[in-house]
């Protein structure tokens, strides 16, 4: 049967020398899935001998690999290719090649007609047995360290036992059936093929128990299509011949050693192939089995030219296979090369595989984790891989690990002109300063630089000054500006050369003397210490950011020279600066220096006298003024506030600006009370003011002067009747009141005086309800306080007779009195009329102190 499906994309195969084996179908529907083997050519001694001879046949142990030449040599080396010996024994081409189970052994047969057996480790039991005819196949017993048993094959199968004495005893199994070009041999049972099948003997029955027809194209010839045999089980067979592929099951029945007991075989799977199989190993799983085959030519009977052998690896099913992985190999001179000189050997345990050809011989081992992650990025597909990486247990990776399949990525990204996310991913993995240097260069090279510029380190790893002014000078060339100063103000300033990139921008301002140029020579200039040039650079080019630089740096001196431009550029923050560092820049230096500018002058110390009015207690008089100039709002809380104003100098400004509330403040502090109640009635004319003024100084004058004043002006009456409230009778004020005055909102005011003398009553007989009620309840507390029981302890005594007031013994008890004031007696021991004699004693003794003082 052919295989599942023709148009199975063939994989691309590479070898880890560099070597690339090609696509076959380079286009394909499907869509591609990974080998699962990986490949290598065998090197070291191995290429010696390749170069001076073919190599004929192969066997694969545990510890050893033995190959069989053309020129008769038999090689014996390690997995690795190292050469351990050589034994030349053969005069012509060597054929077969087989191993004991125990490795001790070594058989080999040629066209000489020779047998060589030899031990690996000693030679105790070395033998060569000569055979007048070509010797094609050979196999030993696998116990053959102990029964020394081997069977050879040509046109007849013969079995060579140890007999009596060491003697070698031959026994001919099989004859006249053809070649027989291999054996394997399985506990009891051997299996060889010839021109007409496959045979099985049984040596517990000493017989023949099956014979499988060759049931290909008899065109097939046996010397081209060799025949590949497989035990999996001491009974199970797999037979992989021309185009045919079977699995053969031994089944016996009956008990062992009686009549009915039989052994047959059964088939338990048979597909017929579009491939010609050349060569045949298990796989991993149960009926999974590795092949070495050749593709069909158009005709069949011939042997394919120019044809690559493949690897496949299938699934067995009773009548059909499942394909898991295809492989094309590219064998050295395989245009030379015919189906019959190919050789698969294995070591299942370690699943290796050899494939022999007459000059090469390659290694197939399943594919490792790093196998798995280079068939990914050869496939750009770089995002599974690291994700496979991460998923994986630690250290899974030998190879290619995070690091470096990440810089690979990067690299294609790069290729593939997708530099934004190259730059990601160069920030997301940990690169070496020589990796950092190296992609910021192509970035460079590509002026992809803005893509890259924030993810360029700049410590952990720092790279070489020259890299990080290339990327300066790049952004200034490019006239970039923006970036240039984000980076300066980013990157510490002791990793690239700061006069080199001063000079670059002292270039670039001969072309474009714009403000953000100026600000990148500012920060330099800090960089630098040059202080006092960078400070100019910021008050010139009004920059807020000035001002931080200041307190940075500590430049109070400078700011000071420069106050007048810093308070227009910001006022509130120039302010600040001097207030807060009023110790380095005395209030004196400072108003010296604002002289010529009231209002900045104002503002200086308005701020200075809301820190502490005493630093600037020498300028308070001056502060009226510019109070009365420019924050009129603020003069009378600052009259009331500062303690060092010179009242007369004050007096004189205020009324020569005639500021009415102010200069009442200034009078009512000089105690010219009279006065600056007339500057309210008659300058400021407002009653309530007049009124609270009144109420101020509780005056009865001035509450005079106020009635008078307020008696032919009705709107004043009013306001007097609605606030003069306890400190003037109502009813003097009326009665005062001239006749024929008409006094608007009189009955208002008089029904609102009533009112409140109504309201005024009722709380005052409110206060007193609660007084009394209070005064009630404190009594009930206090005769309930007094009414309690109290208590008397064991060894408390009667403070009269000084007896324990308490007797245990019944007859002995005596009848206690205890007094509000907790001192407590026998009742029988009071006397003074029944008072308590402690208290009466205290206040008697008293009594002469009283006397004295009076």
């Amino acid at each position: 049967m052919s295989k599942q499906d023709e148009d199975v994309d063939k994989k691309v195969i590479k070898e880890v020398d560099g070597e690339e084996y090609e696509d076959e179908e380079e286009e394909s529907d499907y869509a591609e899935a990974e080998p699962v083997l990986a490949y290598s050519r065998m090197r070291n001694d191995v290429t010696t001998i390749l170069q001076n001879d073919s190599v004929s046949c192969i066997k694969a142990d545990h510890k050893i690999l033995v190959i069989g030449t053309h020129w008769g040599r038999v090689h014996i080396m390690d997995h690795d290719g190292n050469k351990i010996m050589t034994k030349e024994i053969h005069q012509t081409t060597v054929n077969d090649i087989t191993i004991d189970s125990k490795e001790e052994y070594v058989a080999s047969c040629s066209d000489d007609g020779k047998v060589s057996i030899f031990g690996i480790c000693e030679s105790t039991h070395d033998q060569i047995a000569e055979f007048n005819r070509p010797i094609k196949s050979i196999e030993l017993e696998p116990n053959f360290s102990q029964t020394f048993s081997y069977v050879t094959g040509d046109t007849r199968l013969v079995l060579i036992e140890r007999g009596f004495m060491g003697r070698k005893k031959t026994h001919i199994i099989h004859e006249n059936e053809g070649i027989i070009r291999n054996i394997k041999w399985s506990y009891d049972l051997i299996a060889w093929s010839n021109e007409k099948g496959v045979k099985i003997y049984s040596l517990t029955d000493k017989k023949i128990i099956s014979f499988i027809t060759k049931d290909h194209d008899p065109k097939l010839r046996d010397e081209l299509y060799r025949c590949s045999l497989l035990w999996l089980d001491k009974d199970t067979l797999v037979i992989g011949w021309a185009d045919r592929f079977k699995i053969c099951k031994v089944v016996r029945s009956g008990v062992k050693g009686t009549l009915n007991y039989r052994t047959h075989i059964e088939i338990i799977s048979m597909v017929q192939t579009d491939f010609f199989t050349v060569g045949l190993a298990p796989f991993k799983d149960d009926n999974q089995f590795l092949l070495l085959c050749y593709e069909k030519s158009e005709d069949e009977s011939k042997p394919p030219e120019d044809t690559r052998p493949h690897i496949r690896v299938i699934l067995a099913n009773p009548d059909s296979f499942e394909e898991i992985s295809f492989d094309a190999l590219t064998i050295k001179d395989y245009e030379k090369n015919r189906p019959f000189e190919y050789r698969l050997d294995y070591i299942i345990d370690e699943g290796s595989f050899f494939i022999l050809s007459p000059k090469d011989l390659i290694k197939a081992m399943p594919r490792s984790f790093d196998d798995h992650l280079k068939w990914l990025m050869e496939r750009f597909n770089f995002e599974q891989a690291l994700d496979d990486i991460k998923k994986a247990p630690p250290n899974s990776a030998k190879i290619f690990t995070y690091q470096v399949v990440a810089l690979n990525y990067i690299d294609y990204l790069i290729a593939a002109k997708e530099y934004k996310e190259a730059a990601d991913w160069c920030s997301k993995i940990t690169l070496t300063s020589k990796n950092w240097e190296e992609k910021i260069l192509i970035f460079a090279k590509e002026s992809k630089l803005e893509e890259i510029f924030e993810k360029i380190p700049s410590s952990n790893p720092t790279l070489s000054p020259e890299i990080y002014e290339k990327v300066l000078n790049e952004f200034l060339r490019s006239k970039n500006y923006t970036v240039f100063k984000y980076l300066i103000k980013k990157w510490p300033c002791d990793i690239y050369d700061l006069n080199c990139i001063t000079n670059a921008i002292l270039d670039a301002q001969l072309k474009d003397n714009g403000k953000i140029l100026l600000e990148c020579q500012a920060i330099l200039y800090e960089y630098q210490k040059l202080l006092d040039k960078a400070l100019v650079i910021y008050i010139n080019l009004s920059d807020q950011t000035v001002f931080e630089f200041i307190v940075k740096h500590e430049l109070y001196e400078d700011a000071f020279e420069n106050v007048i431009q810093l308070i227009a550029l910001n006022k509130d923050k120039t302010i600040q600066i001097l207030v807060d560092n009023v110790e380095k820049l005395s209030v004196k230096r400072v108003v010296e220096k604002l002289s010529k500018n009231k209002l900045y002058l104002h503002y200086y110390l308005d701020a200075i006298f809301e820190k502490d009015p005493y630093i600037s207690r020498d300028f308070h008089t001056i502060q009226v003024v510019l109070y009365a100039e420019y924050q009129r709002d603020k003069l009378l809380k600052f009259l009331q506030t500062s303690q060092y104003i010179s009242l007369t100098q004050a007096q004189k400004e205020l009324q020569e600006r005639n500021l009415g509330p102010e200069i009442v403040y200034i009078l009512e502090r000089t105690g010219q009370i009279k006065k600056a109640l007339q500057i309210v009635l008659h300058a400021i004319k407002d009653v309530n003011q007049a009124i609270e003024f009144c109420k101020r100084h509780n005056d009865k004058d001035l509450w005079e002067d106020l009635i008078k004043y307020s008696l032919n002006k009705p709107e004043y009456i009013i306001g007097l009747l609605n606030n003069i409230g306890t400190h003037v009778d109502p009813v003097d004020l009326i009665n005062r009141i001239p006749n024929g005055v008409t006094i608007k909102g009189l009955r208002d005011a008089l029904v609102k005086i009533l009112s409140d003398y109504r309201v005024q009553i009722s709380l005052l007989e409110g206060s007193k309800n609660i007084m009394a009620r209070d005064c009630f309840n404190l009594l009930e507390k206090q005769i309930k306080v007094v009414r309690q029981g109290g208590s008397v302890s064991e060894d408390q005594k009667c403070l009269a007779c000084d007896e324990p007031l308490i007797a245990f013994n019944f007859n002995l008890a005596r009848p206690l009195k205890i007094f509000n004031c907790k001192h407590a007696f026998h009742e029988d021991c009071i006397q003074n009329g029944g008072s308590c004699s402690v208290c009466s004693q205290s206040r008697s003794s008293s009594m002469p102190l009283l006397s004295s003082v009076d």
